[in-house]
């Protein structure tokens, strides 16, 4: 039975975030992210997470814990961080160049369509860290997993 442990583990791991992604779907977050994320950040996030994933269920099905695979796998999941940090501040760097200095205190449209533009900013800073940090997460508490076995 401890032959095929670290299958389960990916297993058990796609089929859990595979719920996630449904139930993320299905309450309409998806789509608020895919629409408010005009750099598509999250969409290569994602991705990446795929292709990550796919590989972690190749090293835990094969056993090689020791291929190079395995570290493309770490790096992989490094630069999906990275690419959540690098939306942040893009997101942030639209928030401040949204029109603060077209905007008039006194007029409460050009005031709306700033706060409109700032919120478009935000929504980018934190769907793609929220999005960068949780894909990263996910793989490198599952590569440690799957390969935790292989030092015994």
């Amino acid at each position: 039975m401890k032959v095929v442990k670290p299958f389960y583990i990916w297993w058990v791991t796609v089929l859990a975030t595979s719920t996630g992604v449904f139930w993320a779907y299905y309450h309409g977050i998806i789509s608020k992210i895919w629409h408010d994320d005009v750099t598509m950040i999250t969409s290569l996030l994602a991705i990446l997470f795929v292709i990550t994933m796919s590989l972690i269920g190749y090293i835990s099905y094969t056993k090689n814990f020791r291929s190079k695979i395995v570290d493309a796998c770490w790096f992989l999941s490094e630069q999906m961080l990275a690419l959540g940090m690098l939306g942040t501040v893009i997101g942030f760097i639209y928030l401040l160049t949204s029109g603060i200095t077209n905007a008039s205190v006194s007029d409460p449209a050009s005031l709306a369509a700033l706060l409109a533009n700032m919120s478009v900013g935000l929504g980018i800073a934190l769907y793609t860290n929220a999005t960068g940090i949780l894909s990263s997460l996910i793989t490198k508490a599952l590569l440690y997993a799957v390969t935790y076995d292989d030092e015994e």
